[in-house]
């Protein structure tokens, strides 16, 4: 993943650093999107889901979305580095969910949760 990514933004491991970026093995933390700068839809599969964003652990680091330009106006924190946008995923998607489905989305997932007992 590391090199993969490396050769995909044109970066080098330092450059991947100033965006906080850290070696993991062979993969980085926080998982990098490159995609989603031409992306017309973002897909969330890891644990840190947007929607339950309440319910992180504060100690992870949520990933990191290489943003179009124009894009990293609407985030609340981006890093440019070397001529590209990095923000967080959570803030880009946020951007483009209005008020309204942002609360449908946080009933129906804690309608959906299930009850302790």
């Amino acid at each position: 993943e590391l090199q993969k990514l490396k050769s995909q933004l044109g970066l080098d491991f330092k450059a991947l650093q100033k965006v906080g970026a850290r070696a993991a093995g062979l993969q980085m933390r926080p998982f990098i999107s490159t995609c989603s700068a031409q992306a017309k839809l973002l897909h969330f599969n890891g644990s840190l889901k947007p929607w339950r964003k309440e319910k992180w652990d504060k100690k992870q680091i949520p990933p990191l979305c290489l943003a179009q330009s124009s894009a990293s106006l609407g985030l609340s924190w981006h890093k440019e580095v070397q001529g590209k946008t990095f923000g967080r995923c959570v803030d880009l998607w946020s951007g483009y969910l209005s008020e309204t489905s942002a609360k449908l989305l946080k009933m129906s997932v804690s309608s959906n949760e299930p009850s302790g007992g």
